[in-house]
């Protein structure tokens, strides 16, 4: 914490002064700073919790502290006292004191002052420890956290004791560690948090220098200052300012565009005449007559105004049935496993029923009130299996029933407990499908305006609740009800049965109360219809959502059937579902063989979880508001309508066509775009408000989806971020029987996977593993238990290391390595232009010529193609390699095969191409190898699949290149990549599991330096006597930083496009030699590669590099450009700051994309980016080592 003498004077900042300004730098100077400067009042902020929390913290570092007594012996173990008062004098005594307990080399300092004068505090431990690396003796840096989990907080804390350490001189290890409160132990390596501790450090005192410097407090509306909008500072001064955060709904996004606008307090936002720059229409309309209903007075009997603005919401509200139930969970967000896996607890699930239905007649006390309790993960699964039971009793009884909550948390938790425990999903995606649960939220907001401050269900009581509203005490909130469920663990634990037990009945209270007054909601807003309207109302139909796609690939009999084998695989592997945590044991408590089989049963699900998220962002749409939609990228809301032209049938034959001409935002990657050819199997769907004549909705719906095709014919951007699109709209008669002059005011992509071939040879290996009743031998089974290639030849550590000393050629021994492996597997990871596919397409050349069948498979047809491509140039004769093309009309060096003729092709020396699908077809044939390229991008399911007829498999790729990506969650890591799980979280593949290609042909030696400490721990080099041979003339070699301020830009930065365009200009005409017998040439246009990680700015970079005359130089996305070399490579980051990344920091700064941007560059890369990227402070400590990366890039 911030210490500030009367003086003025600053005496000492701490890691938790970093966290806390970076999240609210308003707050922390409102709350921490101008009190201790005089210049404003301290805030009174009352936190029960937060002292019983620091007590048992104090608690849990004494209990860390004995059990290094026990271990080392009292006389090794050096107690400091803390300075006190806490002066500039009294630590730097401290700091002497700790100085010489260090010299005498104790096995452990308790409560060190590590300090240099203006940053510091007291280390909890530094414990020495003796290894290799350190056999005199090194001091770690251990912090005790009460904490279930590792925060960055207590890691920069960590971080920054260790940076001291190393000021002072006193040897430390490289890693950091925190032991938390359930027992685990989280360690660190500091070389990756260093950097930004440091950077957010330095960050902090030239921040606090500027202010104390200033002579004035901080002030609200600086935009200068980050804001929170939610801590008692910003809570206090949007209530004095008036701010439009006000405003019911209000998002810091939409408050700044707001700003932009000249609009900074409620009631502005009340009388503004139009939407500001950047938000679209119907988003400022909204917020305006919201700010306009909270200022309008208040209703006679003193409850807030409120207005019924669309009441069909209502109207669909399905039929309320004696069966209906109203569900309300409470979880304590910071309960972890004691293994730690697993964050979260649902530790009571309560639900009301009314005795024959008639909620509204039925008084407070006697609806009936069922809790299920669960202190602990088993008694969680326990009270699933029990909910699920019921749920499904009941629907059987009463077929109409519905299970009412408020907001989306109560089915959010049900998709997550289900994965979890593997229970109910099949049931779950049953519920779902039929609109069971009904979410009042998303009819509140959709139907209801009221005079509110937020549309929380607390808020909205007094409208309804009338004297059963309940006052302001006790157990009222959700906040309430998890400091109280932590005062009744304590209580537990303590043997206080008593005292817990009246704290139980306190929460169970809170519970009856909150299900009650879901009922109470929506018999009120039933009641707000006029009896007329209702009568006429044409409800959705009352049953199953209809259409052909079901919610997973298999019939029912089919998901009970997969079910139930994966439940005996995974009691064959010994996986518990109790408190060991869920369906997914550590990974640590399975050896390769259990592991494997409790890969399979994941297997089994994978996907059908891959799709959950798309149906359930599908079902999402039809309920919620635009705003609240899921899966933005696949989305496009109309703003405006421009044109609707006539339905026509362009033949006698063809549907009925209409064409559309609308505006709308597009997200950064937006699944909204046109055919990329005509074979392509793409189409959006339209989503309707009124639904054309004989539309049916489904339960629940407030919007109808069409399953009728959607083709995207044009897209112009005509102002930042905002789109006119074409549409061209053709009605299927299975879908729409006529047409209509109802207009669409959504369109999206359904992005599903059919799995097809995939899951049927997932089954058939599942089922062998079951009958065997252990992991069977063979390729695919290797791969799973992570066991190292069996061979009958020489080892595969051998062979490798034979061709790194150059006593074997790259090419001959990976053809012996895979002969010795013959029946199991080999892997090789390829940095950047280590000539991963030029090894590759050898050996497989030179395996053909041998008599061997191969087969070549990858996550798409363009890199399966590319290598059939690599094969004919090293001379493997066009009419032995065979493929389906994904573009027919496409040419093709290969032979180009029709679909009945794909499994007939191939035969010895011949090679067949094609994606998973392919190979795991009913038709295909077996072949002897294998090869899976770009290995690192796919799934284990997938590999599955397709390498069930597969003798051998070759593993072809990088993990630390472009990853793959996983939508669903999992129970094991199925999803993961087959060569990212050979390479077990490590940056190098083991040498017992294939190769690592530690030599770069493509970049200078400087730029590999910098990729290899990036990505592969430093153990990449450069064939120097090529690359370093390379010259452009008056340009160092290596990586260059290239900051360029600018503020406001998320996905487009015309700053740094012109950056792009004075870099390349400097370059051009400039010498470049490709070796020492190439006299050299000037360097062109198309000497240069432009990297940017969104279509917003490659399409902003293309303008500029055309306009300055550069149409050479090529500008895309890095999936553009994988495999891909220049002379110079060039990323432009776009985003001006953290803030105002969209898709996230883990993939603007992901260091895959990093590596595989950087390393296009043969000679030089250029990162053009906004220096404020840098400030960036992740939420979760598995980003830091993502920012440090980044850090000491731009700091190189």
């Amino acid at each position: 914490m911030v210490s500030i003498a009367p003086d003025g004077t600053l005496v000492s900042l701490s890691p938790s002064d970093i966290t806390a300004a970076a999240t609210c730098t308003y707050g922390w100077l409102r709350m921490k700073v101008d009190p201790a400067l005089g210049r404003a009042p301290r805030l009174a902020v009352e936190d029960p919790m937060l002292k019983r929390v620091s007590g048992l913290g104090d608690a849990h570092e004494e209990r860390a502290l004995r059990g290094l007594v026990a271990e080392h012996g009292e006389e090794q173990v050096v107690r400091l006292e803390r300075p006190s008062p806490y002066t500039a004098a009294t630590v730097a005594a401290a700091g002497e004191r700790t100085a010489e307990a260090l010299a005498g080399r104790p096995a452990v300092v308790f409560q060190a002052m590590l300090h240099d004068g203006a940053f510091g505090g007291l280390a909890d431990f530094l414990v020495l420890r003796r290894d290799e690396e350190h056999p005199e003796g090194a001091y770690e840096v251990v912090d005790t956290k009460l904490a279930r989990h590792a925060r960055v907080t207590a890691l920069l804390q960590v971080a920054a004791y260790a940076d001291l350490l190393d000021g002072m001189g006193v040897p430390r290890t490289r890693h950091g560690s925190l032991w938390l409160g359930d027992g685990t132990r989280h360690r660190a390596d500091l070389a990756e948090v260093i950097p930004v501790y440091r950077h957010q450090r330095a960050r902090l005192e030239r921040l606090l220098r500027a202010h104390v410097a200033s002579g004035e407090p901080a002030r609200w509306g600086d935009d200068a200052l980050a804001v929170c909008g939610a801590c008692e500072a910003c809570a206090e001064a949007v209530e004095a300012h008036r701010d439009v955060l006000l405003t019911a709904g209000a998002t810091r996004l939409q408050r700044t565009r707001l700003r932009e606008a000249g609009i900074e307090t409620i009631e502005q936002l009340a009388d503004s005449a139009a939407a500001p720059a950047g938000m679209p229409e119907r988003t400022w309309r909204a917020l305006r007559d919201q700010a306009a209903a909270q200022l309008a007075p208040r209703r006679p009997d003193g409850t807030p105004p409120f207005t019924i603005v669309d009441p069909v919401p209502i109207l669909w509200l399905p039929e309320p049935s004696e069966g209906d139930v109203f569900f309300d969970f409470e979880g304590d967000p910071l309960w972890t496993a004691p293994s730690g896996e697993m964050e979260g607890l649902e530790y009571l699930w309560g639900w009301v029923e009314a005795p024959g239905g008639d909620t509204a007649g039925t008084a407070f006390g006697d609806f009936r009130f069922t809790g299920l309790w669960a202190d602990t993960r088993g008694e969680e699964r326990a009270a699933l299996e029990q909910f699920v039971a019921f749920v499904e009793a009941r629907r059987a009884a009463h077929p109409g029933m519905r299970i009412y909550h408020y907001a989306a948390y109560e089915v959010t938790a049900l998709k997550r407990l289900t994965v979890r425990h593997g229970v109910g999903e099949r049931e779950l995606d049953d519920w779902l499908r039929a609109g069971l649960f009904v979410d009042l939220y998303s009819t509140v907001r959709a139907a209801l305006r009221a005079g509110v401050p937020s549309y929380s269900i607390k808020k909205l009581e007094p409208l309804y609740m009338g004297a059963e509203h309940r006052a302001e005490d006790g157990v009222t909130t959700a906040a309430d009800s998890v400091t109280e469920y932590h005062r009744y663990v304590a209580a537990m634990e303590a043997g206080d049965t008593e005292v817990a037990r009246a704290i139980r009945a306190d929460i169970e209270d809170y519970n009856r109360y909150d299900c009650v007054s879901t009922a109470r909601l929506r018999d009120w807003l039933l009641a707000q219809v006029e009896p007329e309207e209702a009568a006429v109302a044409d409800r959705p139909v009352d049953d199953a959502a209809t259409g052909d796609e079901p919610l997973v690939e298999a019939a029912p009999s089919l998901q009970e059937q997969d079910a139930a084998l994966a439940a005996s695989l995974q009691a064959l592997a010994g996986v518990e579902r109790g408190e060991a945590g869920g369906t997914g044991a550590p990974e640590a408590e399975l050896d390769g063989g259990r592991r494997g089989i409790a890969l399979l049963a994941a297997g089994l699900g994978y996907f059908a979880r891959e799709n959950k998220p798309l149906w359930w962002a599908m079902f999402d749409r039809a309920v919620s508001a635009p705003d609240e939609w899921q899966e933005p990228r696949a989305n496009l809301v109309f703003d405006t309508v421009e044109s609707v032209g006539a339905w026509e049938r362009p033949t006698p034959r063809s549907n009925p066509a209409r064409t559309l001409t609308v505006t709308g935002r597009l997200e950064p990657g937006t699944e909204v775009r046109p055919r990329r050819n005509s074979q392509e199997r793409f189409k959006l769907n339209a989503l309707y408000e009124q639904p054309p004549r004989g539309a049916e909705l489904a339960p629940n719906a407030v919007r109808w989806q069409s399953r009728s095709p959607v083709d995207v014919t044009e897209v112009e951007e005509i102002a930042p971020g905002r789109f006119r699109v074409s549409l061209l709209q053709r009605l299927s008669a299975k879908y729409e029987p006529e047409p209509h002059a109802e207009v669409p005011m959504a369109v999206f992509h359904l992005n599903y996977v059919r799995p097809g071939g995939l899951l049927e040879r997932i089954r058939e290996q599942a089922a062998e593993a079951a009958r065997r009743g252990r992991l069977p031998e063979g390729t695919v089974f290797d791969i799973l238990a992570r066991r190292a290639p069996r061979t009958t030849g020489r080892t595969l550590a051998a062979i490798g290391a034979d061709v790194r000393d150059g006593r074997r050629d790259g090419v001959g021994g990976l053809v012996e390595a895979v002969e010795s492996a013959r029946g199991s597997y080999v892997a090789v990871q390829g940095p950047p232009g280590t000539g991963k596919t030029y090894v590759g397409s050898r050996a497989v050349k030179e395996l053909l010529d041998r008599g061997w069948t191969v087969g070549v498979t990858a996550q798409s047809h363009a890199v399966v193609e590319n290598f059939l491509d690599q094969l004919i140039g090293v001379g493997v004769d066009p009419d032995r390699v065979g493929k389906e093309p994904k573009d027919p009309d496409g040419l093709h060096r290969w032979t180009s095969l029709g679909s009945s003729e794909v499994h007939a092709f191939l035969a010895p020396g011949r090679v067949l191409g094609g994606t998973a699908w392919t190979f795991a077809n009913a038709a295909a044939q077996p072949v002897d190898l294998l090869v899976v390229d770009e290995a690192g991008q796919l799934s284990l399911a997938h590999l599955l699949g397709a390498s069930a007829l597969a003798e051998t498999v070759l593993l072809l790729g990088d993990p630390q290149q472009l990853p793959q990506v996983s939508r669903g969650e999992h129970p094991q890591p199925i999803g993961d990549a087959a060569l990212t799980w050979i390479a077990e979280g490590a940056p190098v593949l083991r040498a017992d599991r294939g190769f690592f290609l530690d030599t770069s042909w493509r970049m200078h030696s400087a730029l590999t330096r910098a990729v290899s400490e990036l990505s592969y721990a430093g153990r990449l080099g450069a064939r120097e006597e090529v690359t370093d041979a390379r010259r452009l003339d008056g340009v160092e070699p290596g990586l260059h930083p290239w900051p360029v301020s600018h503020t406001g830009n998320a996905v487009s930065s015309p700053e740094e496009a012109a950056a792009v365009v004075e870099i390349i200009q400097s370059l051009l005409g400039r010498t470049w030699s490709t070796g020492p017998d190439d006299p050299g040439r000037p360097l062109e246009p198309s000497d240069v590669i432009v990297v940017a990680p969104y279509n917003a700015q490659v399409a902003t970079v293309r303008e500029a590099l055309d306009a300055a005359g550069l149409e050479g130089t090529a500008v895309g996305t890095v999936d553009k450009f994988q495999g891909r070399e220049a002379a110079v490579a060039i990323l432009t980051m776009a985003a001006s700051s953290p803030q105002e990344v969209p898709r996230g920091l883990d993939f603007l700064l992901n260091r895959n994309r990093l590596n595989v941007s950087i390393s296009r560059g043969q000679w030089a890369a250029y990162l053009v980016h906004s220096p404020a990227l840098a400030d960036a402070l992740p939420t979760g400590p598995e980003d830091l080592p993502m920012i440090g990366a980044f850090l000491r890039l731009v700091h190189r």
